[in-house]
């Protein structure tokens, strides 16, 4: 058997490139390794960015509906103070006509 030297330098060559491939590979892996623990606390950290989010949301929800029915207690509010004043007047004028009366009943 003749040893080919243009054989022998490509598989040299192969070989040396197949070491560098596997080294490559070697770095690759203990990166990507590396970089697990903080992908996960990217997932992690988008899970509580979304909930968070949801979480603004119904508060935002809520507030509106707090604020709607703080609208509506206060226009209550102010028909019962109409109707407070209503009643006072009402009040004042039975008063009046009770005196009115009582002061006829004495002079009469």
């Amino acid at each position: 058997m003749t040893h080919n030297p243009k054989k022998s330098q490509f598989l040299a060559k192969e070989t040396q490139r197949s070491e560098g491939l596997a080294v490559q590979l070697t770095t690759t892996h203990q990166e990507v390794a590396e970089l697990t623990p903080a992908a996960r606390e990217v997932a992690d950290l988008q899970a509580r960015e979304k909930d968070a989010c949801d979480n603004a949301h119904e508060a935002e929800e809520k507030l509106v509906a707090l604020i709607e029915r703080v609208c509506m207690d206060a226009m209550e509010a102010e028909r019962l103070r109409k109707e407070r004043d209503d009643l006072l007047r009402a009040i004042k004028e039975l008063r009046t006509g009770i005196d009115l009366a009582r002061q006829e009943h004495v002079d009469a």
